[in-house]
């Protein structure tokens, strides 16, 4: 038989079509002297006949050897042809076609592993769904070790029985962080059991938080205790600068004596509030009352 004609994307001339079957020509084998055309399956068929030593279309004898018209054949291969696999997008000259067709992607291709088909470019696609192609287990990854005649896998149409039955590395599917492993059928006695003991670990850690939170103590701000470290160090809420006041036993003498701020410390050592550190600072009576209330702190904290 010729090549299908339905291939070619454009329609071809009668002359470059067998005149037996009616295909195209290709290769086209002159026949007799009279130069009639028949493809190469017409030929063999022709030759496989009783009169395999006459041309069907005049009767004359069969020229020897037989050989292709390279005229035509050049004709032929002008034209555009498709690829034989109906995916394939491919177009070239017919003399082409063969070498494309056996690494062509849409070609169809037996897995050797589950005898389906599919096409070479999905040949990764159908990996990963194969049944017969070796897989590991997803629970138990190296622990669950399949059949020596598998090399230690699972083919992957045996996989589901070997989860359901076998395995015992069965993940807890409801408590994040849970690390136990075990069967299918003890599974869901443990996640009932999980996940009661872990709402119960929440609702505790929930608790110890609220507890903790109402037990911290409230942060009194530091300065609204008025307490200022003056003098070395001192914390006693005296507040003595170094003042300059005339003593009346002097006879009007200069002399460096600690005097009290009442602004800052009237209140914490139980001087009248109604001083005022104005009127009273750098005069004989500020400092007359100073010493009295300095020694009178200094009682206090040695008692």
């Amino acid at each position: 038989m010729g090549a299908d004609k339905e291939r070619f994307t454009t329609g071809l001339p009668e002359h470059l079509l067998c005149e037996i079957c009616l295909g195209v020509s290709y290769p086209p084998m002159v026949l007799c002297a009279q130069e009639h055309i028949a493809c190469e399956g017409c030929l063999a068929q022709i030759q496989a006949s009783p009169a395999k030593n006459r041309c069907p279309m005049c009767q004359q004898a069969i020229s020897t050897p037989v050989r292709a018209s390279l005229a035509l054949k050049r004709a032929i291969e002008g034209y555009k042809y498709t690829c034989r696999h109906g995916e394939c997008d491919w177009t070239g000259a017919i003399s082409d076609e063969e070498g494309h067709a056996r690494d062509c992607g849409s070609r169809l291709v037996r897995c050797y592993r589950c005898d389906d088909s599919y096409m070479s470019k999905d040949w990764l696609g159908h990996w990963r769904v194969c049944a017969g192609a070796f897989v590991s287990c997803p629970e138990g990854r190296q622990a669950c070790v399949g059949t020596p005649e598998d090399c230690g896998f699972f083919k992957r149409r045996d996989l589901q029985a070997h989860l359901e039955n076998d395995c015992t590395q069965r993940k807890c599917r409801v408590t994040k962080g849970c690390n136990t492993r075990t069967t299918y059928a003890n599974l869901p006695d443990h996640e009932a059991g999980c996940s009661a003991a872990a709402k119960r670990i929440q609702e505790l850690e929930e608790a110890l938080r609220e507890k903790a939170a109402g037990a911290s103590p409230r942060k009194t701000p530091l300065h609204s205790q008025n307490v200022h470290l003056t003098n070395g160090g001192r914390s006693d809420g005296l507040h003595t600068p170094l003042r300059e006041c005339s003593l009346p036993h002097t006879g009007g003498s200069t002399s460096r004596k600690r005097t009290l701020d009442f602004a800052t410390d009237s209140a914490a050592i139980g001087a009248p509030s109604s001083l005022n550190a104005s009127s009273v600072t750098g005069t004989p009576v500020a400092c007359s009352i100073a010493d009295s209330l300095v020694k009178k702190q200094r009682r206090s904290s040695g008692a």
